[in-house]
């Protein structure tokens, strides 16, 4: 995200990634060589203790990190919660959590229900986010804006579609879905046309959850194994681990890096860090 504001052009940017599993924070110098800082603070407790709210984590933070301390000219929250996608034009703000609630029975109900529009497909993802830790953030960095994971990742996918699609030049007969493993997690996603088809999260601890929603979204999708195409993004090790696991049902599977997704170069100290972040920093670089 670009800072704004005259005294704040050579401030670093934070980035706030909050996560089921932990709070990670992202410092980038804008302007300069792409270094990124990072610290990460784990919520879950590996001797089966209580795992500690995430504001607790985040007062911590905020009172011990160095990162922290130095000064930020822009924050952006990235909220990696359950989502679901609305089309644009049938989106009222006054229905957003009603709906969300509807979905997410179990969410909590402290958390903010928040949209994110992606205009490139005319779809609003609708996300929760921790109130009490949007709350002492905002009370830190009043100008932070909140954004969802799975929002910046459809949208990157869709200018990746829309980039591919002005390079062809003819119609292509076949279809292909994009799967991004990130941790315990794998989203799903097609475009037709300019349009969402699917963009759903399934938890999967292992390659072989993975091969099982993805079989599962494919059939769903009523997609050929033989003639279609399966785009794995995501960690080199998570991914090949996806594709072996797959490879018995679906004969055509490809490795989208970011760089190739991103249509950027990913410089080599941004290697590992989530795909959501990562079309974050670099996507308007």
């Amino acid at each position: 995200m670009q800072a704004t504001g005259s005294n704040h052009n050579h401030l670093a940017e934070l980035s706030i990634r909050l996560a089921a599993d932990g709070l990670s924070f992202y410092s980038l110098v804008p302007g300069g060589p792409f270094y990124v800082q990072r610290e990460d603070y784990p919520l879950s407790q590996a001797t089966g203790a209580p795992s500690p709210a995430p504001s607790y984590v985040l007062g911590r933070a905020l009172a011990d990190s160095p990162l922290l301390a130095r000064p930020h000219g822009a924050a952006t929250l990235v909220a990696d919660s359950p989502a679901t996608v609305v089309p644009l034009d049938l989106f009222k703000a006054d229905d957003a959590e009603r709906l969300y609630r509807l979905t997410f029975a179990h969410s909590s109900r402290e958390a903010t229900v928040r949209h994110h529009v992606v205009a490139a497909l005319d779809v609003v993802v609708l996300y929760a986010v921790d109130g009490a830790v949007e709350r002492q953030l905002a009370a830190r960095w009043p100008q932070l804006e909140t954004v969802s994971a799975m929002g910046l990742i459809i949208d990157s996918l869709a200018r990746h579609e829309a980039k591919e699609a002005a390079r062809r030049t003819a119609p292509t007969p076949t279809r292909h879905v994009y799967a991004i493993a990130q941790g315990q997690q794998t989203m799903v996603v097609e475009t037709q046309g300019g349009r969402l088809a699917m963009a759903n999260t399934y938890p999967t601890r292992s390659a072989r959850d993975a091969a099982y929603y993805l079989l599962y979204a494919w059939q769903t999708l009523g997609l050929d194994a033989q003639t279609d195409q399966l785009r794995l993004c995501g960690r080199a090790d998570d991914v090949q681990a996806v594709a072996q696991a797959v490879a018995p049902y679906v004969r055509h599977v490809a490795h989208l890096a970011p760089s190739a997704l991103l249509h950027t170069a990913v410089p080599p100290t941004a290697e590992g860090l989530p795909l959501d972040v990562l079309a974050l920093l670099l996507g308007g670089r």
